[in-house]
C-alpha cells in the first residue's frame, strides 16, 4: 500500500503523575491542496505562542506536564522543554519535544494522527539532536523509529512506512539534524505519524538511554498521485530451467523496461518465473532492453512475454532478440472475436429449421459496454450488407456469449449453461445461411470476418472449407474449421448425439465412440505390488452377433507413460496392442480414446493423450469373432519398481453384424420312405 519497512515494537502504555500519554488531538483534513502543510496548525513547530499574535498555540500554554500532548495526539515520556542550558536553543518556537533517557522501559514516543488525509506524496521533515547521550550506541541495533501507519478502522494501526532516525549530532548546543522522510500514501484514510524509542530504564540502560530533542516538524503534501495507466501489461519472466537468470560466475543477466527511451525498471529472475506489471501513458513507447552480463554462459536459457489485460501475448524476447516495442495508443481496442457459427439442424429436439442458428464470440478483455459491438451477415457471397445486429450488456475477460435465434432450441441442443451470456436476437446477423460469411464490428469498422463476403455462384454454392449449413464452423488455432456440410442432419436431440458435436461442448465420453456398451470404474493401483491390473465388461448383443467394429476410452494415471502399457483381450482371446511403453516421461492417459478411424496415432501424440487416437495395433483385427462375452482391459507397468500409477476407469464401444446366414440344400432318398 506504501512504500513499506518493516518495524515491529513492544509499545507498552504508560501513566504517571508526571507523564501521561494521551489521545486527545486528531487533525482532520476535509480539503488539502499540493503544498499544504498538514502540520502548520497543529503544533508542529512546537510553541507556546503565535509568533505573530502572541496568542497561545491551539490553547497550548505553558511547559512540562501541564499541557501534554501540547496539540499533538499522544505523547510518553516526554518534556514540553522550553530552552535552557542543559536543553540548548530550540530549532524554532519556544518549546521542544525532550524525551526521557529512560522511561521505565516503557518506551518514549510522541504522535499525530490525521484523518481523512487524501492519497499522494508527502515530505515528513523534522529535526533532532541528543543530551544527556552517554549510553547511546547505534552500533548496538537500530536507533528510534519514525513511522507513518494507516488506520485499521479499530483502534490499530497498519504496518506501513518506517525508518530510523540517525544519529546525528550531540550537544545542548550541538547542531540540529535534518530528518526527511518521502511518504507514499496509495489510500486516502486516517493515518499516524509517531517518533518512538525504547531508553530502558535507569537502573539498567539499553544502547538508546539518551535524551532525544525534536522540533519543528511539518508535513507537506509534495504531488497528488500520478494518474492511471492509460496501458497495463503483465511482463513475465522464464527459464528454461527454473533456475534464474544468473550464469555460472554469479552474475545477474537483467531486462530493462523502458518508457520513451528512459529506463522505468530494471528485472532480473532468481528461479521459476516472475511477473510484474509495467505501463505507459497514451502516446508513450515501451521498449526492452536484454543485458547479459559476466560470462552470460546460460542466458541461452532466459526469455520473456508481455501479455495485455485480456492475456493475449502482445511481444515476446530472450537472450538474443529484443521483444518488439508497444506504443501506447489512445486508440479503443477491441476485445471480442468470433468463436464459431452454426446453423444446427434442431428438429430432434423439437424445434424449427431457423431455431439453430448461432453465432458464438469470446471476449478477450473486459468490456463495459458491448453495445459498440456488432454483428453483419453478408449474403450469398454478394459482398458486405454492413452491421445489422447491435449487441448488448457487458461481458469479462474471457466470457462466452452466445447470439442466437432461439436461447430455448439452443439450451436444449448444446446447454445454455456453457455460455456466460445468451442474447436472442430476431433476424439481422444470426439469420444468414450455412455460406452467408459473418462479420464482427466494432466501433461500425469490421475487425473480424469468418468466411468470404464476395464469392461465385450465389445461394447455390456451398463449396467453402468454412461451410456451416445444417452444421458448425468452429475457430481452431486461428483457423476456421467446418464440422462438415449437413452433418446436424440425422434428429439428433442434442449435439452429443449427433454425427458432430459442437467442439465448445464436452461431451460424455459415451457419446464419443460408436456402439457404447458399458464404462467400467476401476480405481486400482499397479506398479511395484501389482505390476498390472485388469477390468472386465460384458457384452449382451444378439445370439451369435459377430463384431463389425470396436472402440473404447482409458482414464490412467501415471507420471511416466512410457511406463505404461495397455492391451484389449476379445472373449475369444485375441490380444490387440493399444499402447505399449510410449509418451516417454509425459503424464496420464486422461479420457484417452482409441479408435482405427482417429486421425492421429498414439506413436505421435504425448500426454495427457486427451482426444482421439490410432492403437498401436488395429482394433479391426477383433472385426469377424463374436461380440458376445467378457472383454478384458489389461494395464500394467513394465518398469514397476520405480512408479506406481492408477487405472481409473475405462468404457467400451462393440457395433455388431448379425450372424452369417448359410442356405443348406437337403436331398432327400424318398425309396426308402415307407
Amino acid at each position: 500500500m506504501m512504500k513499506t519497512t518493516q518495524f515491529l515494537t513492544n509499545i507498552k502504555f504508560w501513566q504517571s503523575s508526571l507523564v501521561a500519554m494521551l489521545f486527545l488531538f486528531s487533525f482532520t483534513v476535509n480539503s488539502q491542496s499540493v503544498g499544504d502543510d498538514l502540520m502548520a496548525a497543529t503544533n508542529g513547530a512546537l510553541s507556546t505562542t503565535n509568533a505573530e499574535t502572541g496568542d497561545p498555540v491551539n490553547g497550548v500554554a505553558g511547559q512540562g506536564p501541564s499541557c501534554l500532548p501540547c496539540g499533538w495526539s499522544g505523547a510518553a515520556g516526554v518534556n514540553y522543554a522550553p530552552s535552557t542550558a542543559g536543553h540548548g536553543p530550540t530549532h524554532s518556537g519556544d518549546r521542544m519535544w525532550k524525551t526521557f533517557a529512560g522511561n521505565g522501559g516503557n518506551g518514549e514516543f510522541v504522535n499525530q494522527v490525521f484523518t481523512d488525509i487524501a492519497a499522494g506524496t508527502y515530505t515528513l521533515t523534522f529535526y533532532h539532536r541528543w543530551t544527556n547521550a552517554g549510553n547511546l550506541d547505534y552500533s548496538a541495533g537500530p536507533g528510534p523509529q519514525v513511522t507513518f501507519k494507516k488506520s485499521d478502522g479499530n483502534g490499530g494501526w497498519l504496518d506501513g512506512y518506517a525508518a530510523e532516525v540517525p544519529q546525528g549530532n550531540i550537544g545542548a548546543n550541538a547542531d540540529w539534524t535534518e530528518n526527511v522522510h518521502t511518504i507514499e500514501v496509495a489510500e486516502a484514510g486516517t493515518y499516524r505519524m509517531q517518533v518512538y524509542k525504547n531508553g530502558g530504564t535507569g537502573a539498567n540502560p539499553n544502547p538508546m538511554n539518551g535524551c532525544l530533542h525534536l522540533d519543528t516538524f511539518s508535513l507537506v503534501y509534495t504531488a497528488e498521485p500520478p494518474a492511471p495507466l492509460d496501458c497495463v501489461y503483465t511482463l513475465t519472466l522464464t527459464d528454461q530451467y527454473n533456475d534464474g537468470w544468473s550464469n555460472s560466475d554469479d552474475s545477474m543477466n537483467t531486462l530493462d523496461v523502458l518508457v520513451d527511451g528512459v529506463v522505468s525498471g530494471s528485472y532480473f529472475l532468481t528461479a521459476g518465473s516472475e511477473s510484474y506489471e509495467i505501463g505507459a501513458y497514451v502516446g508513450q513507447v515501451i521498449s526492452f532492453q536484454y543485458n547479459v552480463a559476466g560470462s552470460g554462459n546460460w542466458a541461452s536459457e532466459n526469455s520473456y512475454v508481455i501479455t495485455d489485460a485480456g492475456g493475449n501475448v502482445v511481444a515476446a524476447g530472450d537472450y538474443d532478440t529484443n521483444a518488439d516495442s508497444l506504443t501506447c495508443s489512445s486508440d479503443p481496442v477491441p476485445a471480442l472475436e468470433i468463436v464459431g457459427v452454426a446453423d444446427f439442424n434442431v428438429s430432434g429436439a423439437d424445434f424449427g429449421g431457423s431455431d439453430g442458428k448461432m453465432i458464438h464470440l469470446r471476449a478477450t478483455g473486459d468490456i463495459e459496454d458491448l453495445s459498440v459491438y456488432g454483428l453483419g451477415s453478408a449474403n450469398n457471397g454478394g459482398g458486405t450488407d454492413g452491421q445489422e445486429t447491435t449487441l448488448s450488456g457487458s461481458a469479462l475477460s474471457g466470457d462466452h456469449i452466445a447470439v442466437v435465434r432461439s436461447a430455448a432450441a439452443i439450451d436444449a441442443y448444446l446447454g445454455a449453461s456453457i455460455f456466460d451470456t445468451v442474447i436472442e436476437v430476431s433476424g439481422g446477423a444470426v439469420d444468414g445461411n450455412g455460406n452467408d460469411a459473418v462479420e464482427l464490428y466494432f466501433y461500425d469498422a469490421v475487425i473480424e470476418t469468418m468466411g468470404d463476403t464476395d464469392f461465385d455462384g450465389g445461394s447455390s454454392n456451398y463449396d467453402h472449407s468454412w461451410v456451416y449449413r445444417d452444421s458448425w464452423v468452429y475457430k481452431i488455432d486461428g483457423v476456421f474449421v467446418s464440422g462438415g456440410d449437413n452433418c446436424t442432419d440425422g434428429g439428433a436431440a442434442t449435439t452429443c448425439e449427433s454425427d458432430c458435436p459442437y467442439p465448445f461442448v464436452t461431451c460424455p465420453l459415451s457419446t464419443q465412440i460408436d456402439c457404447f456398451v458399458g464404462e467400467s470404474v476401476v480405481n486400482l493401483a499397479f506398479g511395484s505390488d501389482p505390476s498390472s491390473v485388469t477390468s472386465t465388461i460384458e457384452v449382451v448383443a444378439e445370439e451369435g452377433a459377430l463384431v463389425a467394429d470396436v472402440d473404447l476410452y482409458v482414464n490412467v494415471d501415471h507420471v511416466w507413460n512410457g511406463d505404461v502399457d495397455m492391451y484389449l483381450i476379445s472373449p475369444s482371446g485375441t490380444t490387440v496392442s493399444l499402447s505399449v511403453g510410449n509418451g516417454s516421461s509425459s503424464d496420464n492417459y486422461s479420457d484417452t480414446i482409441f479408435d482405427d478411424d482417429a486421425t492421429v496415432s498414439i506413436f505421435e501424440g504425448t500426454g495427457p493423450y486427451s482426444g482421439s487416437y490410432i492403437p498401436e495395433s488395429p482394433l479391426s483385427a477383433l472385426d469377424g469373432e463374436p461380440a458376445n462375452g467378457t472383454w478384458t482391459l489389461l494395464v500394467e507397468d513394465n518398469y514397476p519398481s520405480i512408479d506406481d500409477g492408477v487405472f481409473n476407469y475405462w468404457g467400451l464401444g462393440v457395433c455388431t453384424a448379425p450372424p452369417a446366414v448359410h442356405d443348406v440344400t437337403f436331398n432327400v432318398d424318398a425309396r426308402n420312405i415307407i
